[in-house]
């Protein structure tokens, strides 16, 4: 175990003032015709009750209605929004906690009429449904249960790609939705907590990248090693955006919804990996207790990680190295299929591992974990092991550099855990 306190960072990053955040959220109210939600309910067990229930669907979303609760948009520009929304909501089926993005330009608002800006307006939507308290079976006054949030930035540049950040916006709506803010949209504290949590929706859910960016350049790479081999990255002390901040950041950099098989590389490496402990002090530092391991990739990734590029090119930056790590597990993959029934191919998965230029542990253990969910894990448990018992015994005649050696002696560990947990 090492504790490595390090200062607060001294370094500031150039911020837009041009640009705008604004948030609406609205009472939605579906006229769905009578029975129709007893319907919705039930299971659909033929093609033609699926169609039907489509068609029901389609011809209800021509027949709602948006009311605003709470906004910070002008009372000029807010209709203007909402008849945008109207527009885009009527179109078809609409999903529940899946958000969209769409841009408010001129063909949606027309500039000689609209009080909104019409540079470069994005606008996030999403209609939530909130945990509505039970009543009475013969009680008719309606009751809100579902509702859209809106989250809408004005920039200068037309080439942002805000959809970058969809998923955590998409967090941030389950959050209020599930927070129970939204049992009682218009008193006083819900007012209140609602406007602090909206109102901060960019600096939550997009500038966490680059701040975190920032506080941890000295153990970046660190981190991009523990996320991607499923170290458990775990704040032990710190302030509610601290933590939050952090928990953000991991789930940014985890490799989990892009592998075939999520969560299964990832819980046999926090079984016997100890956890990577952060704590927070109150000037803004940080001390990270547990071994500091990075790979050579994850360094090179981490010096290409500068705060001043900003958040959406950082998180094009992650979605690269990402991309490099997938590539490398499907030959890994591919290459294990064909030692199965190959000497040579053996020897050719063998030079693979040796000169991966990503992260072996992850690279091998995902193709252990995916041959196990397709029962196929005798043949490559069985490639894996002679690559083993090889590297055990000829690691003194191969020719590699030390940190090669080494990188293969701490993905076998891995992947010899990994196969007990399995098993």
């Amino acid at each position: 175990m090492a504790d490595q306190p390090v200062a607060p960072p001294r370094r500031h990053r150039k911020r837009d003032t041009a640009e705008v955040s604004q948030y609406a959220l609205y009472a939605y109210r579906a006229n769905r015709p009578k029975g129709e939600e007893k319907d919705k309910e039930g299971a659909a067990d033929t093609s033609a009750e699926v169609a039907e229930f489509l068609a029901k669907e389609a011809t209800s979303n021509d027949d709602f209605s948006l009311s605003v609760i709470k906004t910070n948009i002008s009372g000029e520009g807010e209709p203007d929004l909402r008849s945008a929304l109207v527009r885009r909501l009527a179109r078809g089926c609409i999903y529940s906690g899946s958000g969209n993005i769409f841009v408010l330009d001129d063909k949606a608002t027309p500039a000689s009429t609209s009080a909104l800006p019409t540079t470069a307006n994005l606008c996030y939507y999403c209609l939530v449904r909130a945990d509505s308290e039970d009543t009475s079976e013969g009680d008719d006054t309606p009751s809100t249960s579902e509702f859209v949030i809106c989250l809408l930035r004005t920039f200068e540049s037309a080439d942002v790609e805000l959809d970058l950040f969809r998923n955590e916006m998409d967090a941030l709506c389950d959050q209020i939705a599930s927070g129970g803010l939204l049992r009682a949209p218009e008193s006083a504290d819900s007012q209140t907590a609602l406007d602090s949590q909206l109102g901060a929706w960019y600096d939550t859910t997009v500038e966490y990248l680059p701040r975190c960016c920032d506080l941890f350049a000295e153990h970046l790479d660190v981190l991009l090693y523990a996320t991607a081999v499923g170290r458990k990255v775990e704040p032990v002390s710190g302030s509610a955006r601290q933590k939050a901040d952090l928990s953000s950041f991991v789930h940014a950099l985890s490799l989990s919804s892009l592998l075939n098989v999520p969560g299964v590389v990832h819980s046999g490496a926090q079984s016997f990996l100890p956890p990577l402990q952060i704590a927070f002090d109150e000037h803004g530092g940080y001390t990270i207790a547990g071994s500091l391991d990075a790979s050579s990739f994850c360094k090179t990734w981490a010096k290409a990680m500068a705060p001043t590029l900003g958040a959406f090119a950082l998180k094009q930056v992650i979605h690269a190295h990402e991309l490099k790590i997938i590539q490398e597990i499907n030959t890994m993959k591919r290459l294990v299929c064909q030692a199965a029934g190959s000497h040579y191919a053996l020897y050719n998965t063998y030079r693979f591992v040796c000169t991966c230029e990503t992260v072996p542990s992850l690279v091998i253990s995902s193709a252990l974990a995916t041959a196990s969910a397709e029962d196929g894990a005798n043949n490559t448990k069985q490639v894996l092991a002679v690559l083993l018992d090889f590297i055990r015994t000829r690691t003194d005649t191969t020719g590699l550099p030390a940190h090669a050696q080494a990188q293969l002696a701490e993905a076998m560990n891995y992947v010899s855990h990994a196969a007990v947990s399995q098993a």
